[in-house]
């Protein structure tokens, strides 16, 4: 069993099991993001939807194979001269389409197989959507924090531009300088508080659920694994591009041969019963055929080709070394933008701190300059945020590995 199908199945028994206690809004713990992906999976307006989905694609793949129902019809005749002289006629009927009925089975075989699928790659979806969703809320609410701790840092430096200043050792340029980037900053707060509500706001939608205590926990991915076996993910995987786009071409195929039999017209036999009131009765049998003098079925027939046509154009594509190519960039970027966000958070940010602190030492002993000072806290806030926007780039650009591949790796 493919892990994400594993992981919808554990979360269906769990939360039958204690919705209670995975679900409960909590009053002081922070929000995981495995309780907000477990909630849409079971219980969002979302994934609802895709259920609905499904079971409509279910009955049209029944609807494929189900014969059409035989027709019984009954006709009372009376004479204008003779009143009893009155007969009665039952016929039954029965439209057969000659040769349609293993490949109408097939074609219900493969629909409802793609529907399952297609089931499956939408919770993948709704999964990726709310990872997404989970991810900008954690990152935007980071650069929050961020801006706010830097707010006091300039604070501290433009009270010591004002004694400086005070004292006649700087002109008031430089006070008013650091007054306008503490608005800056604070501006700059403003716009993140404004893309977190987004953001939640984003996150409550495509979960369903709402949390009182709008804490996040940080989530947590495993290592990526490699690019060649994420290639192979993508071949095996039930419900990858590649799997998927060839059981829809399969279920076209057959569908188009579908469609041109039935430009050949249904046969209707018919059988007939006529009593008279003389005691007579009789016994007939005919057959009836519509003339395939218009319509030959062309529209579906073309409607077809076309279906076929694009689902074998995008299955040329995932069988292509262009989609081995595409994984390899992906994968790449990943790996590329994670180690980014480590190496701005780990060293470069934890040196700026030092190096803002001895200025700021340094400054308030008369030494250096304000320039200095703003110059090692604007590359301080800079290589913060830029932590967190590559981290936030790197989710999204694995959730769009999730997707080329069928799993959430």
């Amino acid at each position: 069993m493919a892990p994400f199908t594993k992981l919808i199945t554990v979360v269906f028994c769990v939360l039958q099991l204690a919705p209670q206690v995975l679900f409960a809004e909590p009053k002081s713990a922070g929000a995981t993001l495995e309780q907000y992906k477990g909630y849409a999976i079971s219980k969002s307006p979302a994934a609802k939807q895709i259920d609905a989905k499904a079971a409509a694609k279910l009955a049209e793949a029944l609807q494929a194979e189900l014969g059409l129902n035989p027709e019984l019809s009954s006709e009372f005749r009376s004479s204008s001269k003779d009143e009893e002289d009155t007969e009665v006629e039952v016929s039954l009927s029965k439209p057969l389409r000659l040769g349609q009925s293993s490949l109408r089975k097939e074609i219900s075989n493969l629909l409802n197989q793609s529907a399952r699928q297609e089931q499956k790659a939408d919770l993948l979806q709704l999964s990726q959507n709310v990872t997404g969703a989970y991810a900008r809320l954690w990152g935007t609410n980071e650069k929050v924090e961020i801006l706010k701790n830097a707010k006091p840092r300039l604070e501290r430096s433009a009270v010591m531009v004002a004694e400086a200043t005070s004292k006649g050792l700087l002109s008031g340029g430089e006070q008013a300088f650091f007054e306008a980037q503490a608005a800056l900053i604070e501006a700059a707060m403003l716009e993140a508080i404004a893309e977190k509500a987004e953001a939640r706001a984003e996150l409550i939608r495509t979960s369903g659920l709402r949390w009182e205590n709008e804490a996040l926990l940080r989530p947590e991915f495993m290592p990526l694994s490699s690019c060649e076996e994420i290639k192979h993910i993508a071949k095996e995987s039930e419900i990858s591009p590649l799997k998927r786009s060839k059981l829809l071409a399969e279920a076209a195929e057959r569908q188009l041969r579908l469609a041109r039999k039935e430009s050949y017209p249904l046969i209707e036999p018919r059988l007939v019963y006529e009593h008279a009131d003389n005691g007579s009765d009789r016994f007939g049998a005919g057959i009836s055929f519509p003339l395939p003098l218009f319509n030959r079925n062309q529209a579906e027939v073309k409607r077809r080709e076309a279906e076929l046509n694009s689902i074998q154009a995008s299955n040329q594509y995932t069988a292509s070394s262009s989609f081995d190519l595409e994984i390899d960039a992906l994968c790449q970027a990943v790996q590329s933008l994670e180690k980014r966000s480590q190496i701005l958070s780990s060293v470069v940010a934890a040196k700026l701190r030092q190096a803002v602190k001895l200025q700021e030492q340094q400054f308030g002993r008369g030494q250096g300059s304000p320039a200095q000072v703003w110059q090692s806290q604007r590359e301080l806030l800079n290589a913060e945020l830029a932590a967190i926007d590559s981290w936030q780039k790197a989710v999204g650009t694995r959730l769009m590995l999730w997707a080329v591949a069928g799993e959430e790796i």
